[in-house]
């Protein structure tokens, strides 16, 4: 039922949540659309009321239903109110095409986050310590693309991400990587796509910690 396979095997909460997220960013279940009674809808999918409703105040916490008495619960746009925690499931879905857009936007997302993280620094003045563990990371990248290591590639490039994202002391800036770091670790055709510019990943990455060198 869970429409996100690489992760761990889901609880019955989480893969009747993860079904109705998955309707829902697929446009099975359109926004303004009522959700069956709790009975019935706890019949169509299978389980007891009590998964149901928690998987519900799951969703409610996402911002894909909305839940109020004598209404009902009424499915939101995801677009207008859900989060980046929603792009493994809207990733799982898509296809072809579809699939190359959201990953080619997404590493979009990911370029200019790494641009403000660097202009945070730009101000900053930086440790000889705190660069070295920047080029300690970068290292081990770059050992990974010598080795053609393709599934090692995503969490030797997001430990190079966090190390240099952890320099500009901004939690916004983390909180705000983290979603895509998540992905970027977990969804198999995006590390595949970043492990194929591996080699310049790791030049640009040097480039960054010769002009932290400069940051005394």
């Amino acid at each position: 039922m869970s429409e996100t396979p690489f992760l761990r095997p889901p609880t019955a909460v989480v893969a009747c949540a993860d079904e109705l997220r998955g309707r829902i960013v697929r446009g099975a279940l359109r926004p303004g659309e009522k959700l069956p009674p709790e009975r019935t809808l706890a019949a169509l999918l299978g389980v007891d009321r009590g998964t149901l409703r928690a998987a519900l105040q799951r969703l409610v916490a996402a911002g894909l239903i909305r839940q109020r008495p004598k209404e009902g619960t009424t499915v939101l746009d995801p677009a207008a109110s859900g989060g980046l925690d929603l792009l493994p499931t809207m990733l799982s879905q898509a296809q072809g095409g579809e699939l190359l857009a959201h990953l080619d936007d997404l590493l979009l997302v990911r370029r200019h986050l790494a641009a403000a993280v660097l202009e945070r620094l730009h101000q900053q003045k930086i440790d000889k310590a705190d660069v070295a563990v920047v080029a300690s990371a970068v290292d081990a990248l770059a050992a990974v693309v010598d080795a053609g290591d393709d599934a090692a590639f995503a969490k030797a490039d997001v430990a190079v991400l966090r190390a240099i994202a952890g320099l500009s002391g901004s939690r916004v800036l983390a909180l705000a990587l983290n979603p895509v770091v998540v992905v970027l670790d977990a969804v198999p055709a995006l590390a595949k796509a970043s492990a194929d510019h591996g080699a310049v990943s790791v030049v640009a990455y040097r480039a960054v910690v010769d002009w932290l060198g400069t940051k005394k």
